[in-house]
């Protein structure tokens, strides 16, 4: 069905934008509407669809494949990133943008990251001129957009929680000594089967952020070929965690 989406099949494209929940409670009149209007475009692996601080005008949901959101730190280390996948909508800063019909500035709202195909992807683009009309028009669609940021903003401050107030990575730590007695293992290696978004939703910590505490453990590595999280020493892991 994700071909179908590059054609003319209007019905299709319809289908995929109601998968998101802000365009879920549109009317069925509104919905296709929108369809008819959301272009669908085939982005190639690597391709950039926007860098941080280009005028933001136009949002895009993802069909197939994966997008990265990613923000550099003023070193050129990723600071922030953010993957999407099918169903997820990107763009949503495009909406505050403000036409000064009585004269003055169009307010020009720019992206706060850049972003990038992480696979060859499909994609609706959809101009916010397009979805600003529709909020004029159905309340639902304000406030499911509205509680879409406010979702966002969350997350972003519970990351900083876990990072400046909790230290994530002693969260982490914490946890994976438990997880190592639990196999039965209080001293030497250890490999521990599960994923990081496992790892994540156990410790409540941001699945973009596992990396960057499990760099800051001693003892402790991934692998690229093998699933999981390997202490090589628990009992380093534990000097860790007393002296924190």
């Amino acid at each position: 069905m994700s071909l179908s989406v590059l054609s003319s099949d209007v019905h299709a494209r319809a289908n995929y934008l109601k998968a998101n929940h802000v365009f879920a409670s549109l009317s069925p009149e509104s919905l296709h509407s929108l369809a008819e209007q959301a272009l669908p475009t085939r982005v190639r692996r690597g391709a950039t669809l926007w860098h941080e601080g280009d005028p933001s005008h136009k949002l895009v949901q993802v069909v197939r494949g994966r997008l990265l959101a990613h923000k550099l730190s003023l070193d050129g280390n990723v600071a922030y990133f953010r993957i999407s996948t099918a169903g997820d909508l990107l763009g949503l800063s495009s909406l505050a943008r403000v036409d000064h019909r009585g004269g003055g500035h169009a307010a020009s709202p720019t992206h706060q990251t850049t972003v990038t195909a992480r696979d060859e992807c499909i994609v609706l683009t959809i101009e916010c001129s397009v979805v600003q009309a529709l909020m004029a028009e159905e309340s639902a669609l304000t406030r499911r957009i509205l509680w879409e940021m406010q979702h966002r903003i969350q997350a972003l401050i519970d990351d900083l929680f876990a990072e400046r107030t909790q230290r994530g990575a002693l969260v982490l730590a914490n946890k994976l000594l438990q997880m190592a007695a639990m196999e039965g293992t209080t001293s030497g290696r250890v490999h521990l089967d599960y994923s990081q978004a496992e790892l994540a939703g156990f410790t409540g910590l941001s699945s973009r952020n596992i990396n960057k505490f499990l760099a800051e453990l001693p003892a402790v590595t991934t692998s690229n070929g093998r699933r999981g999280v390997r202490i090589e020493r628990v009992e380093h892991l534990q000097t860790f965690v007393r002296n924190s």
